[in-house]
Formats: structure tokens, sequence, C-alpha cells
């Protein structure tokens, strides 16, 4: 195994930039794939898989899948950051983002419940903080709240229904 170079993190940071730059432009494809070259520089030289930087660039990764309409593999990238986060046992804004990405996903997926559960764990972060009610991210709980509300009890049969299926056959 090659030994990491301390130079790879300002390269994997200007992978970063520029899969952001690719992400702004609604070009999906090409910011998942530098995102996923600057992961790789990443672990190679942070050796942590919960590192900040690490879960950050993973967490992009997960939303150019969902950008790209592959909810199911954004889905599984953003609950293992998820996993990874709390594993930190760091309950702060960031815990709240991945909240509301999840909480997003779920509502696109038409899984109200699991959408509700993510609102709520964002919210109990947020009220533990005393995060003030002009705050983008109250705002922004309160706009989730309003599309959870909106969709109808049928998309709650719908999902369960596939979650029953996916369960079955072992998918998510």
């Amino acid at each position: 195994m090659a030994t990491p170079h301390q130079n790879e993190l300002p390269i994997a940071e200007n992978w970063i930039q520029m899969g952001k730059a690719h992400f702004s432009k609604k070009e999906y494809d090409e910011a998942r794939e530098l995102y996923e070259d600057a992961l790789t520089m990443l672990q190679n030289v942070l050796q942590d898989e919960k590192h900040l930087k690490i879960l950050h660039v993973r967490h992009d990764i997960a939303m150019a899948y969902c950008r790209e309409g592959e909810y199911d593999e954004g889905l599984e990238v953003l609950l293992d950051v998820l996993a990874k986060k709390k594993e930190r046992e760091e309950s702060d804004l960031y815990l709240v983002k991945i909240h509301f990405d999840l909480c997003s996903i779920y509502i696109k997926l038409h899984r109200r419940q699991k959408a509700k559960v993510q609102i709520r764990n964002a919210y109990e972060i947020l009220a533990d903080k005393k995060v003030p009610k002009k705050h983008p991210y109250m705002l922004e709980k309160r706009k989730y709240d309003r599309k959870i509300m909106a969709l109808s009890e049928t998309s709650d049969l719908a999902s369960s229904s596939y979650d029953d299926i996916s369960s079955r056959t072992g998918s998510t």
C-alpha cells in the first residue's frame, strides 16, 4: 500500500470545490465522480471513516445520487453518514442537516412516517441547542412540516407496502 501524501488533502479539497461547481450547474454525475475521487484521497490520508471531512464528502455524494433520481443509493449512503456521525457523539447543526436531507429523501419516496421521524429528530436537536426561531434551520423545519402534512395518507399505505416488500427481499 502506498503511503499517503499530505499534499493529497489540498488536492482533495480542490476536487470537492470542482464537484460543488458541477453540482450547482446540475451536472450531478460529474459532481459525484469528483466527490468520489476526493473521498478516496481523504480516506487515504485521514484513515478515519468518521472524520468530518469524509462524512461531508459522503453526504455530497448522497445528495448527487438523489439529484440524479437514484434515491435508494443516496439514502443508503446518507443513512451510513448518519450512523457514523452519531458514533462521534456530537449533536450539532450538521446532524440537523443530515436529518433534514433524510426527511427530503423520504418525502420524495412518499414515506411520510419516516420523514416525520427525521423532522422530529432534527427538532429535538434544535430545541436542545436552543436555536432561535428566526434561524434558517427553524424556517427549514417549518417548510418540511408543511411538505409532510401535504402528503396524503395513501402515501403512508404505499410506503408501508414498499417497506414490507423491501424487508422481505432484503433491499432498502
